[in-house]
């Protein structure tokens, strides 16, 4: 009778220490779900139909350019991203539009002109799946130092928010982007290091369109 009781409540322990373990499996997937960077994205991205890449350009001499790199930068901040305070004679913002319609991605800048489908669903992709690693602590001054100052690249996704887009991660994977939450710009690591990158039209082309 001991015997039996006995192994009763060890099945019983062994059956609410798995439901414990599966619950907390659950969890966990929840918690990656909220820290996508576009979680409202996840199963939508085929709904975009507009991208636009953008950065500003300055030309001309700078008064302060950055001597000090922050330990967790690695390549990629973009041309001109590690000016701190950057003085210039002229400023211009170059971008690239890429639009889909009726079924095909064109570069509107290039007059229509058909644009890498599988390029740009690459780089749609690794967007929609990437997450939030990592929330940094940094004060607009020194967002230059992980490449998202007023310089870095600006990526806004129909519907959507611009993102800046920094600096690879050094000695981890990931990329730095900055954001708009609540109100205030927010830095944060995330699970992708977004390769497909650039503002020049003519690298969105269809191979083999030398149009420029």
């Amino acid at each position: 009778m001991f015997r039996g009781s006995y192994i009763f409540c060890m099945v019983l322990i062994s059956v609410m220490v798995l439901g414990l373990l599966f619950g907390s499996s659950e969890s966990d997937e929840d918690t990656k779900v909220r820290a996508a960077l576009f979680p409202e994205l996840k199963f939508k991205r085929n709904g975009i139909s507009q991208i636009e890449i953008s950065k500003i350009e300055i030309s001309g001499a700078l008064d302060d350019v950055r001597d000090e790199v922050g330990d967790e930068v690695g390549e990629g901040a973009g041309e001109g991203a590690g000016a701190g305070n950057a003085a210039a004679d002229n400023a211009a913002e170059i971008k690239v539009t890429l639009l889909r319609q009726d079924g095909q991605w064109k570069v509107q800048e290039r007059i229509d002109a058909l644009a890498d489908a599988a390029k740009i669903n690459r780089f749609v992709a690794a967007l929609v799946k990437a997450n939030k690693l990592e929330r940094k602590t940094f004060t607009p001054e020194y967002f230059y130092r992980v490449g998202v100052d007023d310089q870095a690249i600006g990526v806004k996704l129909e519907g959507q928010a611009t993102i800046w887009i920094g600096a690879t991660a050094k000695n981890r994977f990931g990329r730095y982007v900055r954001m708009i939450e609540g109100g205030e710009s927010v830095v944060w690591l995330i699970s992708s290091e977004l390769t497909e990158l650039s503002t020049d039209p003519a690298d969105w082309l269809q191979g083999g369109q030398a149009l420029r």
